[in-house]
């Protein structure tokens, strides 16, 4: 697993392994920077760290530590080829994935259920474990010191610990061309929601505090870029303190989703009926053009399924959300 979204979606496919009868050990292979997630749920005995950067030596090194774990089963998570080399070189005698991935052949595959938790989930019939959980809500407990180090990351940007604030995932680092919402939509919606009197906090990578010093230029009332400033387990703190969040279908979204915060969600190259954050009360603006969902990098229409959603839509969502839980 490598993306803050994959994390979250295999955690169900995690929890069924724990609860089979009898349980399995799980021993889970995933990049550095969303390690701590898997490791704050409790739903894997031991963490393999996967290399940040290519090399033979770091490869062996990694590929040695799972054979030591002695693996029954593999399930290969990812397409990619160095995902299915790893998984058949783990020395697991059962190789589960999926039939689109790299180097196929050498796992025993499902057709690909189009991505999201059901995506992860269907591959545990092909080894004969039940479900137990069909989404990730609940899965993943923010510890408490975790809570406290966001009230003070909070707190130093202006924001009380009290405040009811909106958190706004703008950016798709590295995805721009095809889930992006247009810069100055953003800004207009920033605006219009500092206007409302919500305080502002904008969460991303530290590729987007330029991005997020142009949405905060016109906004109005207390906001504050942490763009840069959260590991992923350090963000869910963060999140898991707001009234809402606001943004494109990324990893900050299922973040919330995960941890119990209500979302607004843009979607626009996206399936809604895959890639969805679980649970209930989150709001989903989605088009419906005959284009939709094209899964493509490369858009013909001028981006039109985000383009047209309005900044109004997106304030008039948030503010169901705002209200609804403050009467909650």
């Amino acid at each position: 697993m490598n993306a803050l979204g994959e994390a979250l979606f295999a955690l169900p496919l995690l929890h069924a392994l724990k609860h089979a009868s009898p349980p399995w050990r799980t021993v889970s292979v995933i990049r550095r920077g969303v390690a701590d997630l898997i490791r704050a749920s409790g739903l894997a005995d031991e963490v393999l760290l996967r290399p940040e950067s290519a090399g033979i030596g770091r490869a062996w090194r990694l590929i040695r530590a799972a054979r030591a774990a002695h693996p029954s089963i593999c399930f290969a998570l990812s397409t990619s080829r160095s995902n299915s080399l790893l998984a058949w070189l783990s020395g697991a005698p059962r190789r589960i994935g999926y039939r689109h991935a790299d180097l196929s052949a050498l796992l025993e595959t499902v057709p690909s259920e189009g991505g999201g938790v059901e995506n992860y989930l269907s591959l545990l019939p092909v080894a004969g474990i039940g479900r137990t959980v069909d989404s990730y809500c609940g899965l993943l407990p923010v510890p408490a010191d975790t809570l406290e180090n966001a009230a003070d990351l909070l707190s130093q940007g202006g924001i009380e610990a009290r405040a009811r604030f909106v958190a706004v995932a703008p950016a798709s680092t590295g995805k721009l061309g095809h889930k992006a919402y247009p810069v100055e939509q953003w800004a207009a919606a920033c605006r219009l929601m500092g206007e409302r009197g919500w305080p502002l906090v904008l969460v991303g990578s530290a590729a987007d505090v330029e991005l997020h010093q142009r949405l905060l230029s016109g906004a109005e009332g207390r906001a504050v870029s942490l763009a840069g400033k959260t590991s992923p387990l350090a963000l869910a703190g963060v999140l898991a303190r707001a009234a809402c969040v606001v943004g494109i279908d990324t990893g900050p979204i299922h973040l919330a989703a995960a941890v119990g915060t209500r979302c607004v969600v843009l979607f626009g190259s996206s399936d809604p009926m895959r890639t969805a954050p679980c649970g209930d009360g989150h709001v989903i603006l989605y088009q419906g053009l005959d284009c939709q969902p094209c899964l493509d990098r490369r858009c013909g229409n001028e981006g039109a399924c985000l383009r047209l959603i309005a900044p109004q839509e997106i304030v008039n969502a948030v503010a169901g959300v705002v209200s609804d839980g403050h009467e909650s």
